[in-house]
């Protein structure tokens, strides 16, 4: 083989190892380029998870604001709040008491309608929830507005004294009434802030409760009835065993007579019964015969000629 022959072959074998060198290097840049493209993916579909949580997160904001500026606008108008402070009452109310020991809406003899009506042993505790917040919402968003403060010092202590005039009304009522705060915020500022407003009314009787307190007062009020309700069946129990006694006093009564007349009953049976065997004995003696006795023979009479 000539020199030229052995150059070329050289020059061939060197351009196939070159391009074998090529195309390793290229598939590890495409294999390179496969992997990235597969986390770029994995990341966008994890960057889409992310954004469509967000986009949910803010719809439920968007809702939970809705429901904010509704609340607002509740807690805004005063008829509207009434009836919230009302209902979170009488939800309180069907939680801590059995059905049937209280009412709503209940006309007094004086004209006046309490929220609820407790029904106790005596009398009935009176429930008012109609507390005004207007003076407490304006105190609350400035703390500094003497005039909010004087006013709400002022629509408490009125309120207090308007509940304790209308509600209760002894004997009729119980000597004393449950005024309903529909928040607990308002309850702490007043035995914070407030105590000698706190201690008017339980001078007047109007305990002031919260919606905590009030599941507290109303669990005793529970325990209260349970008792009566307990005392009231021990009454009648003793009752029925009392007559319960009575009767079986008078059957045992009735049973002693019953044993004197059957002693005697057995008694005159015994009687008859020798009677019987007497006149049985003489029936048989008068059934042997009887002989006959031998006429008796006398001499024939003389004849005196």
């Amino acid at each position: 083989m000539t020199p030229t022959i052995w150059a070329a072959a050289a020059t061939g074998a060197l351009v196939v190892l070159v391009l074998l060198h090529l195309h390793a290097r290229v598939t590890r840049a495409l294999r390179d380029r496969a992997a990235e493209g597969r986390a770029t993916a994995h990341a966008l579909g994890a960057l889409a998870e992310r954004l469509d949580a967000v986009d949910r997160a803010q719809a439920g904001l968007d809702r939970l604001a809705t429901g904010v500026t509704d609340l607002h606008a509740v807690l805004s108008d005063k008829q509207t709040r009434g009836a919230w402070g009302e209902a979170q009452l009488e939800a309180i109310l069907a939680d801590a008491l059995p059905a049937g020991t209280w009412t709503r809406q209940t006309t007094l003899s004086n004209g006046r309608r309490p929220d609820a009506l407790i029904s106790m042993p005596g009398a009935p505790v009176p429930v008012d929830a109609k507390f005004p917040l207007e003076a407490w919402r304006a105190m609350r968003a400035d703390p500094e507005d003497r005039a909010a403060r004087t006013r709400f010092r002022a629509d408490l202590r009125g309120h207090v004294r308007a509940v304790a005039e209308r509600y209760v009304a002894a004997p009729e009522t119980a000597d004393g009434a449950l005024l309903f705060l529909p928040s607990e915020a308002i309850h702490a500022e007043l035995h914070t802030s407030h105590g000698d407003i706190a201690a008017e009314a339980g001078r007047l009787g109007v305990w002031i409760v919260g919606p905590a307190t009030c599941m507290a007062v109303l669990t005793t009020l529970r325990m209260v009835l349970r008792d009566h309700h307990l005392a009231a069946r021990t009454a009648d129990l003793r009752a029925a065993v009392g007559a319960l006694v009575t009767e079986v006093e008078a059957v045992a009564a009735r049973t002693g007579r019953l044993a004197a007349h059957l002693d005697r009953a057995r008694r005159d049976c015994d009687g008859i019964g020798a009677a019987a065997e007497r006149a049985v004995r003489a029936a048989e003696r008068m059934r042997e015969p009887v002989l006959e006795a031998e006429p008796e023979i006398r001499p024939a009479p003389r004849i005196v000629r």
